[in-house]
């Protein structure tokens, strides 16, 4: 399990810090984004086995993000349908802890299910600065699922 942890981490340096190109809202047909927004998004991606045994706080932190910007949506996702609930932290410039706490009561959370969007993010701290380093800690679990990922969405 630790050669794995690895190697997640070292998905999560690549992905994290990389633009997403979403859609370009009232932007020109050449794909520039002039007068429109690009989503960007932070991936971070969770393992155990099972999630959440023996501990409660398990994940890799992102690598600085790149570029500021705004939450708007968050993603939950994992191998199996199962319970899952999980904090998000957020620092400048260094791995954050749980008094970095950003999801408010309003945690990333399956409940039955294998993908959840949520876009009703009251009480979150949304911005996001050029440096930002971003945590997934695991508050709940069922004891099924052995990996999961969060995406933060961002413009």
């Amino acid at each position: 399990m630790k050669l794995l942890l690895v190697a997640l981490s070292i998905t999560v340096a690549i992905i994290a810090q990389q633009p997403v190109p979403g859609p370009i809202v009232g932007g020109g047909s050449d794909g520039s984004g002039a007068g429109g927004s690009v989503s960007h998004a932070i991936t971070i991606p969770i393992a155990g086995d099972p999630i959440g045994t023996g501990t409660t706080s398990v994940g890799i932190p992102s690598t600085p993000v790149q570029f500021a910007c705004t939450i708007n949506k968050v993603t939950l996702a994992a191998n199996a349908s199962g319970a899952i609930t999980v904090d998000i932290w957020k620092k400048a410039g260094a791995v954050p802890s749980a008094s970095d706490k950003i999801s408010a009561s309003a945690p990333a959370t399956l409940s039955s299910a294998q993908i959840n969007s949520n876009s009703a993010i009251t009480g979150w701290t949304t911005a996001v600065s050029s440096g930002d380093v971003f945590w997934a800690s695991v508050a709940s679990a069922d004891g099924v699922l052995t990996t999961a990922t969060v995406q933060i969405w961002c413009q």
